[in-house]
C-alpha cells in the first residue's frame, strides 16, 4: 500500500491546521511534546486532529526516551491511521513498538493489527539494519506500510551537507529497500521544501513529501499524481 502523497506535519507547538489546511494534505502527522506531562493534552490534540477528517499519524518519541508506550497509550484513538516511529537502533526496538501498539489497540478498542506503522531511517544506526528491519516487521504483524527518509537529519549526524553525495546515496537507498519490502518512501522535510527538493523526490523514486509548510502542499500533490487504477500491479 503506498502512502499518502502529501503530508502534513504538526509540530508540538504549532497550532492546529485549519479545515482549509487540512482538506489539502493527504494525511496528518501529529508530533509529540518532549514533556511527559503533556502527553495527556496531546491525546485530547490527537482526538481534535481526527475530527479534521484526514488520515492521521501519531509519531511516538524515540524509545530510547523511555516516554513511547506512556504516549501512545494516551494519543492512539479508535480512527488513527498509524503510527511514526523514530528512527530504530535495533530490530528489537521496532518489536517493542510492535507489543506496545497492541496494548494501546487493547486499551482503546481498536481491532488488533489494524494501526499502521511507518519507521524513520533518517540515521547511520538505523539504515544499517534497514533491510533487516523491514523483513522482520514484515514477517510479523505486517504493519509497516512507509518509511520515512529525513535528509537533514542524516547530515547532521554525519556533519556534512544535505546535497552530499553520501547522503544522495542512502536515500537511493531508502527507495530501494522500500521497493524490496514492498511499502513507500516518503521524503521528510521540515519546513518548506523548495521546487528542486520535490522534483528529486519525484526523481528518486519516493511516493511523497511530508513537509510542516501546509501551503506547500498543492506543490507536493501536482508532483506526485495519483496512478491510475490498473497500473503499478503485478504483471
Amino acid at each position: 500500500m503506498e502512502p499518502a502523497a502529501a503530508q502534513l506535519i504538526i509540530p508540538p507547538v504549532a497550532a492546529p491546521p485549519s479545515p482549509e489546511e487540512a482538506a489539502g494534505a493527504d494525511a496528518l502527522i501529529a508530533l509529540p511534546p518532549s514533556d511527559a506531562a503533556a502527553f495527556r493534552q496531546f491525546g485530547e490534540r490527537a482526538a481534535a486532529l481526527l475530527e479534521l477528517g484526514r488520515p492521521l499519524y501519531v509519531a511516538i518519541p524515540p524509545v530510547e526516551s523511555g516516554h513511547a508506550r506512556e504516549l501512545l497509550l494516551a494519543a492512539l484513538k479508535p480512527g488513527a491511521a498509524g503510527v511514526v516511529v523514530r528512527p530504530p537502533s535495533s530490530i528489537e526496538q521496532l518489536r517493542y513498538v510492535e507489543g506496545i501498539l497492541e496494548e494501546a489497540e487493547e486499551r482503546a478498542g481498536i481491532r488488533l493489527g489494524l494501526t499502521a506503522m511507518a519507521i524513520g531511517f533518517g540515521t547511520p544506526k538505523a539504515l544499517a539494519i534497514m533491510p533487516q528491519a523491514l523483513d522482520a516487521m514484515g514477517r510479523s504483524a505486517g504493519r509497516v506500510t512507509w518509511i520515512a527518509w529525513n535528509a537533514a537529519m542524516l547530515a547532521r549526524e554525519l556533519g556534512v551537507e544535505p546535497a552530499s553525495p553520501t547522503v544522495a546515496l542512502a536515500a537511493s537507498q531508502v527507495v530501494l529497500a522500500a521497493a524490496g519490502g514492498g511499502v513507500g518512501a516518503v521524503r521528510w522535510i521540515n519546513g518548506r521544501p523548495t521546487h528542486d527538493e520535490i522534483a528529486e523526490a519525484r526523481e528518486a523514486g519516493f511516493n511523497g513529501v511530508a513537509t510542516s509548510d501546509a501551503m506547500s502542499l498543492p506543490r507536493i500533490r501536482a508532483a506526485f499524481p495519483e496512478q491510475p487504477d490498473g497500473e503499478g500491479g503485478a504483471a
